[in-house]
């Protein structure tokens, strides 16, 4: 008798610490106490997933509830997994205050559960369903589930965890073998978890100890081709309501443009009387011509209409130089004339003293293809001083720097929601 009451209090020693070790007693933290999710494979590579979560928040002040964080991309291989809630509850079906978190850079989606405006202490329970799309990878290698089962997001401790897996018909342990993996993101090995078919197409798998923050379990299945059918990623089905608001927003943005562009950038309808017109408009020349046309931006072909124009009016004279042997090419000789430069506009007076401003002093003579590289760094003060020939004659709307700029920064506003709304959705 002695003998056996020694060996009682020697197991009583033994095991009382290990109960001990096995549930951490209530404190100032929050921990999960059980986790249970009952996984339900479908034919169009959907998971339909329900969790229970048991969460002790002890005496834990400030605690307002969870956060479920779950991945809305895979990478193995790298896909879109879409996430459709259907209901957060209690254990009584009385459905929880939440917010929902999409985040665009990491490729998550995040429920934020509880009343902000409520705190909470001691054991709650926290029912969640919801559906994710496109989980079966079809790839050309082989159709195969790769899931991380509860996730590597929680900030909280999860004592014991369980999860049920139920395949489709045609799925047994005869055709499907899964593999485990435990612990932080990332790791390839398994020492916390267990898996093994319960049923003819169930299996589940089982902490073996207690999760610490940021451990997950993961799962992976090669499974038979011919069972799934590939998820259609189709734009409308990922968030019609923010699609709608986005198409919304550029239609109305798009229309603002064109009736700007419509009311002052539009060529103006005219009487089709035709008017001779011997001369242009207030003397202007070419250039200030091509510039009005253009609403003020200076072409390449302006400066040769004001070349010709003035070897016309006899300040330059031009002289074709045919082409040389084979490689060759045909060029100009351009050559100051004798004739005062003075009557000359600001701009042109500009223009030939470019032309011959790589020339020697008393040379007055330049090929054209000497300015094929340089001649454009003159523009912008060509430009400059014909805008100011041009302004005192009011050939331009008063509008139309406004305009520009203002059609400037509709057009970016199109670009940022239209690629905002491509990362996001």
């Amino acid at each position: 008798m002695k003998h056996l009451l020694s060996c009682l209090v020697t197991v009583c020693i033994a095991v009382i610490p290990a109960v001990t070790r096995a549930q951490r007693p209530v404190t100032d933290e929050c921990i999960i106490r059980t986790f249970t999710s009952a996984i339900t494979v479908q034919t169009d590579s959907a998971l339909d997933i329900n969790e229970t979560i048991t969460v002790d928040c002890g005496t834990l002040a400030d605690k307002h509830g969870i956060f479920r964080i779950l991945p809305t991309q895979a990478a193995t291989p790298q896909r879109r997994t879409p996430v459709t809630l259907a209901s957060i509850t209690d254990e009584t079906g009385k459905s929880y205050h939440y917010e929902r978190i999409s985040d665009w850079i990491d490729k998550t989606e995040t429920w934020k559960i509880g009343d902000p405006d409520v705190t909470i202490t001691g054991l709650h329970i926290y029912n969640l369903r919801y559906r994710v799309d496109n989980a079966v990878a079809l790839t050309a290698s082989g159709t195969e589930l790769y899931w991380n089962l509860n996730g590597n997001f929680w900030e909280l401790p999860i004592e014991s965890y369980r999860a049920i897996i139920t395949f489709p018909d045609g799925i047994t342990s005869a055709t499907t073998q899964p593999t485990i993996y435990s612990g932080t993101s990332g790791t390839t090995s398994n020492t916390s978890a267990s898996v093994m078919w319960t049923e003819p197409r169930t299996i589940t798998v089982t902490s073996l100890r207690p999760l610490e923050a940021k451990e997950g379990i993961t799962i992976k299945a090669s499974l038979p081709n011919s069972i799934f059918t590939p998820y259609t990623d189709r734009i409308l089905d990922r968030k019609p309501i923010v699609l709608g608001i986005w198409t919304g927003f550029v239609l109305v943005i798009l229309i603002i443009g064109y009736t700007i562009w419509r009311r002052y950038r539009r060529d103006q309808r005219v009487d089709k009387t035709e008017v001779v017109e011997f001369a242009p408009p207030h003397n202007l020349r070419p250039l200030e011509l091509g510039m009005v046309e253009t609403y003020g931006t200076i072409r390449p072909s302006h400066i040769a209409a004001t070349i010709v124009d003035l070897a016309v009016r006899g300040y330059l004279t031009i002289e074709a130089i045919p082409k040389q042997g084979i490689i060759g090419n045909a060029d100009w000789r351009i050559t100051q004339t004798t004739k005062p430069t003075k009557e000359l506009k600001s701009f042109e007076q500009r223009i030939v003293r470019e032309l011959f401003s790589r020339t020697e002093p008393n040379k007055k003579t330049t090929l054209l293809s000497l300015h094929d590289d340089t001649f454009y760094q003159s523009l912008p003060k060509v430009e400059q001083q014909a805008m100011q020939e041009l302004k005192p004659l009011n050939l331009f709307p008063p509008e139309k720097n406004a305009t520009n700029t203002l059609l400037t920064i509709l057009l970016i506003l199109v670009i940022i929601l239209s690629t905002s709304a491509i990362l996001y959705l």
